[in-house]
């Protein structure tokens, strides 16, 4: 009995280290989205750009807020479960991104028809971070975080950084938080 569970033990273990792990579902790469680029939104120089996913980062003149995109494409589009692989994913990078385990009551779940209407996509959620870490924030005293995903496309992640609470009220954060959308 001994030698048929230590030869089961040696084939599960051959098995697990011979085993491919699972392509991921979302890796960096471009997402099919349109990012509108208000007269008063700079483009930054990419060694300018604090996250190695970050395909584009914008300022303003005074340096008021910082608009980073990153993208990750879906590779695999017979996900059966895409809500919980999309959670299970966007989870970690929050968490990167605060510096610390965020609580998953202060991460806020949009309404699927909102994501339509405003992004052209079907799942959004975002986590507000006060105090993000300076080595992803630049120094920032505000972070917001977005994730908006796309059926068969895949993630735009969107982290507006921001040093006065105001600005969150205005209407140019408004403009800036709807200046992407998935294109068809």
């Amino acid at each position: 009995m001994k030698k048929i569970l230590l030869l089961f033990f040696f084939i599960a273990l051959a098995a697990a280290l011979n085993a491919d792990p699972a392509d991921p579902v979302f890796v960096p790469g471009e997402i099919d989205a349109d990012i509108s680029q208000y007269p008063y939104m700079i483009l930054m120089d990419k060694s300018a750009y604090k996250d190695t996913d970050t395909v584009y980062a914008f300022t303003n003149q005074n340096n008021d807020f910082e608009l980073r995109y990153a993208f990750y494409v879906q590779t695999d589009t017979e996900v059966e479960n895409i809500r919980r692989t999309f959670s299970l994913f966007v989870i970690p990078l929050i968490n990167n991104a605060a510096g610390y385990e965020v609580d998953l009551n202060e991460i806020e779940l949009y309404d699927d028809k909102d994501v339509a209407k405003e992004y052209n996509g079907d799942i959004g959620v975002s986590a507000f971070i006060p105090d993000p870490p300076p080595e992803y924030s630049g120094g920032y005293a505000y972070m917001l975080v977005s994730f908006f995903y796309k059926m068969n496309q895949g993630i735009v992640m969107q982290t507006i950084l921001f040093n006065d609470i105001e600005f969150a009220g205005t209407g140019a954060f408004e403009e800036i938080a709807g200046s992407f959308k998935f294109r068809e």
